[in-house]
């Protein structure tokens, strides 16, 4: 952030001009720095993950609960997996959060109107100033949508396509149970 008029001010005369936001667009910047490090750009060149230095993790009591509450229901309401088991849904479940965070799917606040425009990055790039700009091309935070045609990963292929991401590995996840769950995709998913 080193263009800012008040950064050059602060090197020229060693203080901040009056009324000055550098501490706070700092503040913010770090923020989202510490965000993009463990989100989208945590597998990208020497990171504190690939170094093991340290790792974003889902809180063990919550993902448990989730893990329990999936199991049941898809237990309850698809007959083809009345034997599903927690460690299968816990697997599952680990592989899709993993996937999402390291595509970028953590909500920061700077991330309301991006993800409010389906990845448009004119707000960011235009309003928020403190903010790395992305390009047209530049690698983004992709949410899970089922909206077609965004910046975001999609959820559900379509009949004629490839398996999504996700779709993928819940076909390798549950196939032991049943080959044919696949077919079953979009309710797995809504629940």
């Amino acid at each position: 952030m080193a263009w800012f008029n008040d950064y050059e001010t602060l090197v020229e005369t060693g203080k901040l001009p009056s009324g000055s936001t550098l501490i706070d667009d700092l503040k913010r910047r770090i923020d989202w720095e510490i965000i993009s490090e463990y989100g989208f750009n945590s597998r990208i060149g020497r990171t504190l993950e690939k170094t093991g230095s340290s790792v974003a993790v889902v809180e063990r009591d919550r993902f448990r609960d989730a893990a329990d509450e999936l199991c049941e229901t898809l237990c309850n309401e698809i007959g083809l997996l009345r034997n599903l088991d927690q460690e299968i849904v816990s697997r599952f479940l680990t592989g899709i959060l993993t996937q999402m965070r390291t595509k970028g799917a953590l909500f920061h606040p700077a991330l309301k109107n991006y993800i409010e425009d389906w990845g448009n990055t004119y707000f960011i790039n235009k309003m928020l100033q403190w903010m790395p700009n992305f390009g047209k091309f530049s690698r983004t935070p992709a949410f899970l949508t089922t909206k077609r045609g965004t910046r975001f990963d999609v959820l559900l292929s379509t009949g004629r396509s490839l398996l999504t991401w996700y779709e993928d590995r819940l076909q390798k996840s549950f196939s032991p149970i049943h080959p044919q769950l696949i077919e079953y995709r979009e309710p797995i998913f809504t629940w």
